[in-house]
């Protein structure tokens, strides 16, 4: 039976064998064609999706809060229209009303960037669900826009506008910090801490942000003119402040380290 098999080929005239491998070649052709056509344009069905995938953790966490509290702001002043159903007209209203009675839990002033933060959230949280609006630059929303500019006015002359940011690192606490045995070179735990602190320090890192996205190829080594050697960062990252979209500019972040 094997021997027959094995003169197969040689029982078959050459026509037969040239359509066999002409008929196979086809139908190679045709699959790479059909792939390359199925995988050169994505279908992409849910583009709310795309738009829910640009945005950070923090920035749906910080949208979700101030959507929050404006509801808990419109209960407690017997508002019942959902923000979603809102018109315009009372949208602008009560976004002006909102932004001069909002408080912190201390009853305190919010700061400027907060009460921006607040427009911003609740014009993103709209477009999000299908409303497409421009808070800031909608003429029907003057009234709102006029009320938050004259808020950020007076906070600043009554001086409760201004960012409270941490201090800055003492060189002395610095030189304590760098000889600390919790940051040595002598132990793979204490040699990672060392790594983060200047990660976080030479690139301006707040908040641990995208740190853990970070992997060996995100830096090289090179050297200066003088044979230093040094570290630099090998791309650009999306940040809060540089999120990478079609107005985002370049950070001016020092790269080397």
């Amino acid at each position: 039976m094997a021997d027959n098999f094995e003169t197969l080929e040689n029982i078959l005239p050459d026509w037969a064998n040239e359509e066999i491998e002409i008929t196979l070649v086809e139908a190679v052709d045709k699959f790479q064609k059909e792939e390359e056509e199925k995988t050169r344009f994505y279908v992409e069905n849910d583009l709310e999706k795309i738009l829910e995938q640009s945005q950070s953790l923090a920035t749906k966490r910080n949208t979700k809060w101030v959507v929050k509290l404006f509801q808990d702001w419109c209960q407690a002043r017997s508002i019942t229209t959902p923000l979603l159903k809102m018109n315009t007209t009372e949208l602008d209203l009560n976004l002006a009303r909102f932004y001069v009675e909002a408080r912190t839990k201390k009853g305190e002033e919010y700061s400027r960037s907060a009460l921006l933060g607040f427009r911003n959230s609740v014009e993103r949280y709209l477009n999000n669900n299908g409303r497409t609006v421009k808070i800031s630059r909608n003429q029907v929303c003057q009234k709102s826009n006029k009320i938050l500019d004259a808020k950020l006015r007076i906070n600043r002359r009554a001086g409760k506008g201004n960012v409270q940011h941490k201090p800055v690192i003492v060189p002395s606490d610095l030189a304590k910090i760098r000889a600390s045995p919790f940051l040595s070179v002598t132990n793979p735990a204490a040699l990672l801490r060392r790594t983060w602190f200047y990660v976080s320090l030479y690139w301006c890192r707040r908040g641990r942000e995208v740190q853990r996205d970070l992997r060996r190829d995100s830096f090289k080594f090179t050297k200066d003119a003088n044979g230093r050697e040094y570290a630099v960062m090998t791309h650009e990252e999306a940040t809060k402040n540089h999120p990478g979209g079609e107005t985002s500019k370049p950070s001016a972040r020092n790269k080397a380290l």
